[in-house]
């Protein structure tokens, strides 16, 4: 919702707070992102809603582990994006007041919060994940896919904290023990 208000989604882009270029500069791939999320959130959500004893969620995060590349490039990008945004709203007026304005109709974070939050998002799944392997009894059939679901994410997040600054610049992901 934010990003299509300050690009003015479907008006006239002369009015638009952010060009598209610099929306792309500040957003990143957040759509994409967001689609991986909506994409997750659906599947995780098909299993909780037929949980029984024999549902298994290893497997699920197993499958996905390799989609979660999608983060590397925000993570990558995030500290030039969040300078960007500084800086516009430094020189804009107009965008610092909606920005400003943003943050105050009725959302519980400023909006540097919410850019941050996928950059933490890796280490969220990995200590979920963790999480759901300690509580799950060692012969469940879900406790192996689990304990692979663990290593796979980790080893996910800990390559796109690698690639940020040669190992764990944009405030880093980090493994999430």
């Amino acid at each position: 919702h934010v990003l299509r208000v300050l690009r003015n989604d479907g008006g006239d882009q002369k009015k638009a707070a952010l060009s598209k270029d610099e929306a792309a500069d500040v957003f990143l791939n957040l759509p994409a992102l967001a689609a991986f999320s909506r994409v997750l959130c659906a599947e995780v959500t098909q299993l909780y809603d037929t949980w029984s004893v024999r549902t298994l969620v290893g497997p699920k995060f197993i499958d996905f582990a390799p989609y979660l590349q999608v983060y590397a490039y925000y993570h990558q990008h995030y500290d030039a994006a969040r300078r960007k945004l500084v800086a516009l709203c430094e020189r804009r007026k107009e965008l610092r007041d909606l920005v400003a304005q943003l943050e105050t109709g009725g959302r519980k974070l400023a909006l540097n919060a919410y850019l941050i939050m996928p950059v933490q998002r890796l280490p969220r799944y990995v200590m979920l994940l963790k999480e759901l392997y300690d509580a799950t009894p060692s012969d469940h059939a879900d406790r192996a896919p689990l304990a692979a679901a663990v290593e796979l994410v980790r080893a996910v997040t800990k390559k796109v904290d690698e690639s940020v600054d040669g190992g764990g610049g944009a405030g880093g992901a980090g493994g999430g023990d």
